[in-house]
């Protein structure tokens, strides 16, 4: 089994992940925890898309 299959998720949720925190962190704590997992999903989305793509062209 090829490994990049499991690891390229892995790893858009990990960017995902310090992404949306350290951009949680400036904003104020209402708005933070409002929209912190549609802010998740959508930086999740993006992550795997680039990942995706670079993955595609290369």
């Amino acid at each position: 089994m090829n490994l990049s299959i499991f690891r390229l998720p892995t790893l858009a949720l990990l960017l995902a992940f310090v992404a949306t925190t350290l951009s949680g962190c400036d904003l104020a704590q209402g708005i933070f925890k409002a929209g912190f997992f549609s802010a998740f999903i959508l930086m999740l989305l993006v992550g795997l898309g680039i990942l995706f793509l670079i993955r595609r062209f290369r």
